[in-house]
Formats: structure tokens, sequence, C-alpha cells
């Protein structure tokens, strides 16, 4: 029960960037409440709806993505509706779409695009960041794999929408590269990060309008610092295997969290 409302608070680390203002408020029991919110009149158009994809070669449909059994929820809870989208169909037209406010995906490592539909894919994610849509990447961002690997010039184009910069390195799993918490009180959960650091490819901070929550770094050199868990003004981004902890075994399912949902340096 306790971890069941656990989990419906920490993906609220990512809805805030998502939430407009037309849909925040502040204290309902303060006197002067009605002044805080910035209402929208009537007959005005809400923008609430999120661009949630998902793979339907991994889950059948959208029930058994893990963005709806993680997500969905707290989302809903801030008034926003997540609208499905199938990765292998063909890709929403969001140009006239006001009422989208942004995008989220959380893909398994299983995910494998075809070259020309992930090329495809990225151009899409490009046109809705700079159309003014927010962009919230957990995970496998799905837009190259080992199979089909992007130029790296065409990733970045993206990636520096949103403040980070793909550098194209692996770095493995291992006692050599340390965590910097550089927000302490919202990390290590529910479950502390392990001591054998997980792979991850590195992306560095490339505009200081992002926030860098966690960072890996090699000893004690700073030039081989890279970014983990990061937010900013056009979405936020999560590397895989940090967002938490995920046991299947003898029929037994255990989840905990590495992100703290509570912490007030993520409510942005």
């Amino acid at each position: 029960m306790i971890k069941g409302i656990l989990t419906f608070f920490l993906f609220l680390f990512f809805a805030w960037n998502l939430v407009p203002n037309s849909l925040y408020f502040d204290k309902w029991d303060s006197p002067t409440w009605q002044n805080k919110v910035d209402w929208v009149p009537e007959g005005s158009l809400v923008q609430r709806r999120v661009i949630v994809f998902y793979d339907s070669q991994v889950r059948t449909d959208s029930s058994q993505a893990k963005f709806h059994h993680l997500a969905e929820m707290p989302l809903n809870h801030l008034g926003i509706i997540c609208d499905y989208h199938d990765i292998r169909e063909p890709l929403p037209n969001i140009t006239n779409e006001d009422d989208v406010i942004g995008v989220a995906t959380w893909f398994m490592e299983y995910t494998i695009l075809p070259y020309e539909l992930a090329d495809e894919y990225l151009k899409w994610a490009i046109q809705a960041v700079s159309l003014g849509k927010k962009y919230v990447i957990l995970g496998n961002p799905a837009f190259d794999s080992v199979q089909h690997p992007m130029q790296k010039k065409k990733l970045n184009k993206f990636w520096n929408l949103i403040g980070l910069y793909d550098t194209g390195l692996w770095e493995g799993e291992g006692y050599s590269i340390k965590l910097i918490r550089n927000h302490s009180e919202m990390l290590d959960f529910e479950r502390p990060y392990p001591d054998v650091i997980m792979g991850f490819r590195k992306m560095v901070q490339s505009s200081d309008s992002l926030t860098c929550y966690l960072t890996p770094r090699k000893w004690n050199e700073p030039e081989s610092d890279a970014c983990l868990v990061a937010t900013g003004p056009n979405g936020g981004y999560v590397a895989d295997n940090y967002a938490n902890y995920h046991l299947y075994e003898k029929e037994r399912e255990e989840r905990e969290w590495y992100i703290n949902r509570f912490s007030k340096s993520i409510q942005i």
C-alpha cells in the first residue's frame, strides 16, 4: 500500500515540467488563493493533453506500457490527459494541436526502430520541441541503436533543444565511476543507487538553463562528468535504469524508486 502511494508521487517529478500554469494553484486553504490562479476564460482551450508513445512490438497495447503503469495516474491527477500513440504507426500531426502541451516516452531497452522510422521520429521530435511542446524522455530514447546508429549531428539537433549533448560514448558498469548527487535530498529515495554504477550513454549538459541532478564522474576527473537525471524549460531526461529499481523473480515483483518526488528542488 505504501509503495503504491509512493509510486503515485514519483512521476510528479516530471509531471511538473508538463503542467501549464492554467492548471496550477497554490494553497486552496489560503483566503487569497483565488488571486494566485491563472484562470482560463470560459470557452478558451485548456492545454492539458500529452502525447505518449509506446512500442506495440514490446507491449501489445498502451495498457501494458511502462508509462501507463508508472506515470499516467499522477498525470491524470494533475488534470493531464495521456494520448497514447504506437511508435510503429504513422506519427501524429500536432502542428495545429494547441491543446497538446508536451510529449513523453518511456521505451524499454528492447525497443529498436528501423533506421527510416527512427530518423522520421527524430525529425518529428525536433519539430515538436520547436513548436513549444515539452519533451520528457525516461529510459531508452529510441532515436538510434547499435543495430541502426544515427549520426551524432542529427541526434544533437534534438538534444541541444533539451539542454544536453549526446557524445555518442558509452560508459560500462564498474567501480571507477562515482555518482555526484547535486541535489542529494531528492535521490536515493526508496533505494540507494548501487555501488557498481550501471552502464549509461554519456550525455553532457549543454545549457545553463538545464538542471542536472545526478552526475557520474570518473575518479576525480571533472572533464568526465555526464548527466543522468535532468530537467529544463523544454523537458526532461532520465538515463535508462536510473529512474527506478525493478526486480521480477519467482513470481515476485518489486519496484523501488531512486528519485524522491517530495524534494522541493524538483518542483519546477
